[in-house]
């Protein structure tokens, strides 16, 4: 999805912290699924890349989400509930993906990531 400049979106393109299975159906859960992200432009902590939280994927456990935050359709989990559920540390964990275009970042349905605001002049 494209993700305008933060001052023209006032903050509804930045996507919070979630895992994918939260989008899904709870009898799925237990399948893992591959998300490929392909960015058409170069990202970085500026244009508002993505960031994961690593070995959030390892116990197989999808946290408590809280749905439609700030008036769109994200749903968002928070720092404090993925450091207790998922035993990650938020300061040490998180790792900024700055993915060039055309580049591939893989990930599996239960890693939770977000991205970062888009501090840009231009769409990502």
């Amino acid at each position: 999805r494209c993700k305008t400049p933060e001052r023209h979106s006032g903050g509804t393109a930045t996507v919070p912290w979630h895992q994918d299975t939260s989008y899904l159906d709870e009898e799925s859960w237990d399948k893992l699924q591959v998300t490929a992200w392909v960015p058409l432009v170069d990202t970085h902590r500026t244009n508002g890349c993505m960031q994961v939280v690593t070995g959030t994927h390892s116990k197989g456990i999808t946290v408590e989400h809280a749905c439609c935050v700030g008036g769109t359709w994200y749903n968002e989990c928070l720092p404090a509930e993925l450091e207790a559920t998922l035993d990650c540390d938020m300061a040490a964990d998180v790792v900024t993906c700055e993915v060039p275009r055309g580049s591939v970042l893989f990930l599996n349905n239960i890693t939770a990531h977000r991205s970062l605001p888009n501090f840009s002049d231009s769409v990502r």
